[in-house]
């Protein structure tokens, strides 16, 4: 296949795959999640110079058996209270920077905009896809792989949701496609480029922040000569903290620690050591009394309402300690349920593994026959996605660096708390993959015949 009408239905698949994401707009019962709200938060806050929230910005709705709006930390604050501006760090400003750049994605014409920004991120993930696809497998494959991502609903809806993934998963493909050029191409200035891009993405999702020193190996191990290999390692290393640092160093300002992320690692966390698992959701873990206890207790480290009329750092300062109290506690029952019943936590883990690329579970669920139709293709997608990661670890290059990044990425997810949709940031990479197996799988077929 020519390399011009390659580009040609690549360009086709792309645009087809930014302008299918607004076919599911009309069906989706939602545009915003509790998330949103905060994030629209934020941007305002840019908008006019600062990075600040009011509390009740940052309430969700607990899982409990009776839900009711509280905030992070499970307390239902008094209106007045929860109205009190407080510096954020609970969230990290790469979402809400896209949101203020689009006049802060607030109901109207900035949603409208935000809508269209997303659109077009999503038709170039898949056009980076298809590009980093034919470096690894092909053309063919590459251009299969970008259709079936086009087609895909699951990513597709988050186009028009005011939620990370559709950034992230630009970021994510970004960051796979500079990797791939610099490992193939033993370019410093590409090993740069994916310091760069991960380093934006740990701004949009900090889970994302191992990908940082995960590229400087990658560089260590590809590039030839000791003095290159420093070189493009300490250039990766180098832009993606420059992105990074100066956001932890503000966070180290507002609270008194220099953290990506003020709370959320420790609670999910929690969730997980308290036995999240097969038949076992986060709505029943929330119902436990031990759970309960646990996650309750750091109510008592809250500020008083006068504290937080007094000094806007206060509740940035109340986050950082609960998810350091919660980290705390969850790490000892791991530690004890290990000793205990080892088999039970590895099995939980497993499972949260698994359920992580389970992509059904986040949208429309049905009944019946068309509920397992569901659960059959998404085991068939896990299968072959597998079997492309495992025929990419036995091929090594970059291929294997990728491979090496989804099982990664995995294995820390479980750990905690998992939904499904933290995985769709990395559905490209997931259907390539697997398309990539399916491919090699034909292949094998033709040849033995």
């Amino acid at each position: 296949m020519s390399n011009r009408r390659f580009c040609r239905l690549a360009a086709l698949i792309a645009t087809a795959a930014a302008l299918v994401s607004f076919a599911y707009a009309p069906v989706m019962s939602s545009h915003t999640a509790p998330d949103s709200k905060e994030y629209v938060a934020l941007a305002r806050s840019i908008l006019h110079g600062g990075y600040s929230s009011r509390i009740f910005d940052v309430e969700v709705r607990s899982y409990a058996p009776r839900p009711r709006e509280v905030d992070v930390t499970g307390i239902s604050w008094p209106p007045r209270t929860a109205a009190v501006t407080q510096r954020d760090v609970y969230r990290t400003p790469g979402y809400p920077l896209l949101l203020a750049a689009v006049g802060g994605g607030g109901p109207g014409a900035s949603r409208t905009a935000l809508y269209v920004v997303q659109a077009a991120l999503m038709g170039l993930t898949a056009l980076l896809l298809m590009l980093l696809a034919r470096r690894l497998w092909g053309p063919h494959v590459a251009l299969f792989a970008g259709g079936v991502f086009a087609l895909d609903p699951y990513s597709k809806r988050f186009v028009t949701v005011v939620l990370t993934e559709t950034l992230a998963a630009f970021l994510v493909m970004a960051t796979a496609y500079c990797f791939v050029r610099a490992w193939q191409q033993r370019s410093i200035a590409w090993w740069a480029g994916a310091g760069v891009a991960a380093g934006g993405l740990t701004l949009v999702r900090p889970v994302f922040a191992f990908t940082i020193p995960l590229i400087a190996v990658g560089a260590l191990c590809a590039m030839d000569g000791r003095r290159r290999r420093f070189l493009a390692a300490g250039a990766a290393l180098a832009v993606g903290l420059v992105l990074v640092a100066p956001w932890a160093a503000r966070n180290n300002a507002v609270s008194g620690k220099a953290t990506l992320a003020g709370y959320g690692a420790g609670w999910n966390l929690l969730i997980a050591a308290h036995g999240e698992g097969h038949g076992r959701t986060l709505t029943w873990v929330y119902g436990q009394p031990g759970y309960q206890r646990d996650f309750t207790a750091v109510q008592r480290l809250a500020p008083t309402v006068a504290r937080l009329r007094a000094d806007r750092n206060a509740y940035a300062r109340y986050l950082i300690r609960a998810d350091a109290m919660q980290r705390a506690e969850a790490r000892h029952l791991y530690v004890k349920r290990l000793g205990a019943e080892p088999g039970q936590v590895l099995w939980e883990i497993a499972y949260r593994g698994y359920f992580l690329w389970m992509a059904h579970t986040d949208w429309f669920q049905p009944t019946g026959a068309k509920l397992l139709l569901l659960r059959i293709v998404d085991w068939a997608l896990l299968l072959l996605a597998a079997a492309g990661v495992v025929l990419e670890l036995r091929r090594g290059g970059a291929g294997r660096g990728l491979a090496l990044f989804i099982v990664a990425y995995t294995l820390v997810s479980a750990v905690g708390h998992v939904e499904a949709r933290y995985t769709i940031p990395l559905r490209g990479l997931y259907l390539a993959f697997a398309v990539s197996a399916a491919a090699a799988l034909v292949a094998r077929v033709r040849a033995s015949r």
